[in-house]
């Protein structure tokens, strides 16, 4: 079960046990109504209202779930001057990247650009790495911890494994 369905399921269910509360209540024919009313009303609001947020970034100062991440591959960004620098993650362990938004710092922004040339300039393609993506686990503000950064090339082979595979067994 997927975060966004287990939320709704969790706030569908909590609406429904209020609404039987309210309709078991004693109360006029006309509060049981509007009870089960404003229910419907909560649970296609609700849902709509967390669609419509899947969509949308989610700021690095309540992402404190993810705070132990040591390391990321940055997929995409982009930024507002003066708004926010907007981060495409792919976060070690989950299967789908996630849409991350960091508050505006000219630093930032340059410090990213800069680690994507060096990453074209290595050949590595654009690899662009994040280091402690959501601060330090404990600190406070992220983006005072914020790294980004273009991966070393990997190591080749030591030769003595490659004459080894090489060589026909007898």
């Amino acid at each position: 079960m997927s975060g966004f369905v287990a939320i709704y399921v969790c706030a569908a269910v909590s609406a429904i046990a209020l609404a039987t509360i309210a309709v078991l209540a004693p109360r006029r024919l006309l509060m049981r109504v509007g009870a089960v009313v404003a229910t419907g009303l909560l649970l296609g609001s609700g849902y709509f209202g967390f669609a419509d947020l899947l969509s949308r970034p989610k700021p690095v100062r309540l992402a404190w779930a993810e705070s132990a991440t040591v390391d990321a591959t940055l997929l995409g960004s982009s930024y507002e001057e003066g708004e926010a620098i907007y981060l495409w993650l792919q976060l070690p362990g989950e299967g789908e990247p996630r849409a991350y938004s960091l508050p505006w710092n000219p630093n930032q922004a340059e410090s990213l650009e800069k680690a994507r040339r060096e990453a074209k300039s290595k050949g590595r393609a654009g690899v662009v790495r994040v280091r402690q993506p959501f601060g330090k686990p404990g600190q406070g503000d992220a983006v005072d911890h914020q790294m980004f950064y273009a991966p070393a090339q990997p190591a080749p082979p030591p030769k003595d494994a490659i004459a080894a595979e090489e060589e026909p067994s007898s």
